[in-house]
């Protein structure tokens, strides 16, 4: 799906080119298709899924979190098609408990946060 491949990281420009351009990749596909954010591909996963795990700039992240903000409440849950064990060892994580595996930028955990304060809560 055109947005799921938009939030990967591309490197195709210098640093502060590339984080512009793919910011700007990701705003024009969401202001035309902003139900794309909700759209599982073939592996069952969010775009918030794919910015996460290819460790996407956090301004993509929050562009994200802004369309669909229901996407902080539903976990990871890859398909068979899914052959990483490292990703598969994720299944049923939220996006912040995906964040702090992968290690992303504090800012962007802090982010998941602010944005859904559920997710760090103790059952």
């Amino acid at each position: 799906l055109p947005l799921h491949i938009a939030v990967t990281p591309h490197n195709d420009a210098s640093a502060g080119e590339e984080n512009d351009q793919d910011v700007a990749r990701v705003k024009c596909i969401l202001s035309a298709y902003p139900l794309g954010a909700k759209h599982l591909d073939l592996r069952g996963r969010l775009p918030l899924h794919h910015a996460l795990l290819q460790r996407a700039e956090a301004e993509v992240i929050m562009l994200l979190i802004k369309t669909n903000p229901i996407s902080l409440s539903l976990p990871f849950v890859p398909t068979k098609l899914e052959t990483s064990d490292d990703v598969r060892s994720m299944t049923g994580f939220l996006p912040f408990h995906l964040s702090c595996c992968l290690d992303l930028s504090i800012s962007v955990i802090f982010d998941l946060i602010q944005s859904n304060p559920c997710c760090i809560s103790i059952n």
